[in-house]
């Protein structure tokens, strides 16, 4: 059985904190007076896209040592000033003084997420190529087309109103987003 460390869970959650501050980099070049901003702090960063968009929150807290009130202060002062709700990920392996002084400024827990991560060895086989099919990265030019497809997929009837949420992730040189296309012959 191998058990998570508090260093591969913050490796875990740099990964979603990557991608949240990649999308808000790259809605920041396609709307530059949109007012996106993200901000190192606390040993992660706070990411703000749109209010009510749904990525953009801090991200990284209590991975660096203890957190304070006036830590805390910050990342409202930061969402506030932007008319948004300040919002924390936790993650279990956080420092403990991050759960207390958010109980202390009366944040609630507004949803779980669950991450499953599996070590795979170099020499292990994952199984046989599937004939005629290549996952690989989505191209560029193909992000609309993405972006509807996830928006279908994660919204449902209300797709519409997310046509565009994941295009800029897809749009970016170097996406971490996975497409399938079928190989010719």
């Amino acid at each position: 059985m191998i058990f998570l460390t508090p260093a591969d869970a913050r490796r875990m959650e740099a990964a979603e904190e990557y991608g949240a501050l990649s999308f808000a980099r790259a809605v920041h070049r396609q709307n530059p007076g949109q007012g996106v901003a993200w901000e190192a702090f606390g040993g992660g960063h706070l990411v703000f896209v749109a209010k009510g968009a749904p990525v953009g929150r801090a991200h990284g807290l209590g991975f660096a040592g203890k957190v304070t009130s006036a830590d805390i202060e910050r990342v409202e002062q930061f969402y506030f000033q932007r008319d948004a709700a300040a919002q924390v990920d936790v993650c279990p392996y956080a420092d403990p003084s991050l759960f207390e002084v958010l109980n202390e400024r009366g944040f609630q827990v507004a949803e779980f997420n669950q991450t499953l991560a599996r070590w795979i060895d170099p020499a292990e086989r994952l199984g046989a190529a599937l004939e005629g099919i290549e996952i690989r990265q989505a191209r560029p030019e193909e992000a609309v087309t993405w972006s509807a497809l996830l928006s279908r997929i994660f919204f449902g009837d209300q797709a519409s109103d997310f046509q565009d949420l994941f295009t800029p992730w897809a749009a970016m040189d170097n996406p971490l987003c996975l497409a399938r296309s079928l190989r010719a012959g």
